[in-house]
């Protein structure tokens, strides 16, 4: 892949997609229900614990995992370091969604 190709889609050109095939919508409901969106996703990723990971399912096929690193310590130029417990996300794609990805790629071609 090359950079100097990349087309890019930032929330506003999908916000303005959206708000084109629902215009009973304004764009601004549709960034505050976005935005909403992140929020509540954001807040249920750092709910994560331990012994109990959170998984979002976005959509079919598409799904984060929050899960807790442990706290660890690490040695840094001979001096030890504690790393407190953090949170990772992890995106899954499953082979569902990149397939359909890819069909409509065919129909689109």
């Amino acid at each position: 892949m090359r950079k100097e190709n990349l087309i890019t889609y930032n929330q506003s050109d999908l916000i303005k997609e959206i708000s084109g095939d629902y215009p009973k919508y304004s764009e601004n409901n549709i960034k505050n229900i976005l935005e909403s969106l992140e929020t509540h996703i954001k807040e249920h990723l750092a709910e994560s614990e331990l012994e109990h990971p959170i998984q979002i399912k976005l959509f079919f096929g598409l799904s984060l995992l929050g899960y807790v690193v442990p706290e660890t310590t690490k040695t840094c130029f001979g001096v030890d370091i504690e790393i407190p417990n953090k949170v990772r996300v992890k995106p899954k794609i499953t082979r569902y969604f990149v397939r359909k990805v890819n069909e409509l790629s065919a129909e689109a071609n």
